[in-house]
């Protein structure tokens, strides 16, 4: 059975957003077909030799090439050659069989396999062509070019190594069940008239070893995509820098391990339902955008949002945390709704955060608010902070809920059995309208007050606390409570 062409696997994971969705791949054992010729390497390593060949000559279009057995390996590929199929290694023993592509082109015409005990190297200016390669060995990539599909099977190894690029070039793909191990050199994508795609599959495990960015495009007509599918692992470790991810669009529906230093993220992300981030390190979003569609659980460790859009993708989008994992939003556009989960600690920090038109941030955790301004854009529809039973929004030094836009209003919300909080000295000036139905305090500092808005709940002012209500209307129903020794103005 034929493995799908590229172009058909890849379209086949298009998601209507246009980004590569997490449909599981499966994979495919295909049968293989009787070999016709085969090495004996009875001259040298070069596979343009005929004498290295039974039959006596160089292998053909026509030829199932099998290289299992035979002196002088590595082979050599040194001429550009076209096979049938490529049968490469034994599956079984303890001597291994390599071929080495390199300044040469080696075009597969069918399902072709590199067996347990088979070892194929890419070297600088090597191109392997055609579809339906199965690794169930090695490849060591050191350069050149894949243009095509390949799987690594499960338990198989793939290792980009070396300071050389290596190239996915139009309509290229590469499916993941086994382990790889990136240590240097940008895997490139060369994507001019279709596009290239790496999918890390349920048990498959992409290790990033070294510091540095994976990877980069060289023409960006079409789209370049990292999939990390749900049962898969992203692990960074073995080095306590920083990974970037750019120019390549990031999906994941799996498992992001961050054990040491963080990876950053400056392209067009997405997690989907049940994608989780682990360990001790950091995942940062320092431009493009992150869409979260589902549950996105931070297990242990931190995300932060530094720069760009923040999407809720869906109504479901929610972050929640495990083993004190926290989120830091330090800047950018939230758009859509977005919810924290109990038990979630948010901080937002440093630069200016944006609410779009209709963008809603459901709190059900805690919100520590130490810096940057809460600016709604409110040009088409309403921003909305709501913080929902159990919460708390802690102000710590933030100084402004404002509107970019005033044609539209926005609200900050404390619903009945949750609370805000103000323990910062200074003066936190809101032109959102307040609708305070659980508990807000002014604990030190002024609260000021100034769209007006409905309140049916307590309001508290410690002996250094002020809560000004400066501007608008503010109704407070029957049931309002206004205590403390501080100040009501």
């Amino acid at each position: 059975m034929r493995l799908p062409h590229p172009r058909t696997a890849l379209f086949g994971l298009l998601s209507v957003s246009g980004l590569l969705s997490l449909s599981l791949v499966s994979e495919v054992r295909s049968a293989e077909l009787p070999a016709a010729i085969s090495w004996n390497g009875a001259a040298n390593s070069s596979w343009n030799n005929p004498a290295n060949w039974t039959p006596v000559r160089v292998p053909d279009a026509s030829d199932v090439v099998d290289i299992s057995s035979g002196a002088n390996m590595p082979v050599q590929l040194d001429v550009t050659a076209t096979v049938n199929a490529l049968r490469l290694g034994t599956n079984s023993g303890s001597s291994t069989q390599t071929l080495v592509i390199a300044g040469a082109t080696l075009t597969l015409g069918s399902n072709s396999t590199v067996r347990p005990n088979g070892v194929l190297q890419f070297n600088s200016g090597g191109m392997l062509t055609g579809s339906g390669l199965r690794v169930e060995g090695v490849l060591n990539w050191l350069g050149g070019t894949l243009r095509g599909s390949m799987t690594i099977a499960q338990g198989a190894a793939l290792r980009f190594a070396g300071a050389d690029t290596k190239i996915l070039g139009d309509f290229a793909s590469v499916t993941n069940f086994g382990s790889v191990e990136w240590s240097g050199g940008t895997i490139q994508g060369e994507t001019y008239t279709g596009p290239a795609t790496f999918v890390n599959a349920s048990n498959g495990v992409f290790q990033l070893a070294a510091d540095g960015s994976p990877f980069s495009r060289y023409f960006g007509n079409s789209s370049f995509d990292f999939v990390n599918q749900s049962g898969a692992v992203l692990r960074k470790s073995g080095s306590a820098g920083v990974n970037n991810f750019h120019s390549i669009a990031f999906t994941t529906g799996g498992a992001v391990d961050v054990q040491t230093g963080r990876i950053e993220l400056d392209v067009p992300a997405t997690t989907l339902d049940g994608a989780v981030v682990s360990g001790p390190g950091e995942l940062r979003v320092v431009g493009g955008s992150l869409t979260i569609d589902g549950d996105f659980t931070l297990d242990g460790s931190t995300l932060t949002h530094q720069a760009g859009n923040l999407v809720g993708g869906n109504t479901n989008a929610t972050i929640r945390q495990t083993n004190g994992g926290a989120f830091q939003w330090h800047g950018g556009t939230l758009n859509g709704r977005l919810t924290l989960a109990a038990g979630l600690h948010t901080r937002l920090a440093q630069d200016d955060h944006w609410f779009s038109d209709f963008a809603e941030l459901v709190n059900n955790g805690t919100i520590t608010w130490t810096g940057g301004n809460l600016i709604g854009y409110t040009f088409n529809g309403p921003a909305t902070i709501r913080n929902r039973a159990g919460s708390l929004f802690l102000a710590n030094g933030g100084s402004a809920l404002s509107r970019y836009y005033a044609y539209q209003p926005a609200f900050f919300i404390v619903e009945n059995g949750a609370e805000m909080r103000k323990t910062d000295s200074g003066s936190s000036l809101s032109n959102w309208q307040l609708q305070n139905d659980g508990l807000a305090s002014a604990q030190s500092g002024n609260w000021q007050w100034n769209a007006g808005g409905s309140s049916a709940g307590t309001f508290t002012a410690l002996a250094v606390g002020v809560f000004s209500f400066s501007g608008g209307t503010h109704t407070l129903t029957n049931g309002v409570t206004l205590n403390g020794a501080g100040r009501f103005r």
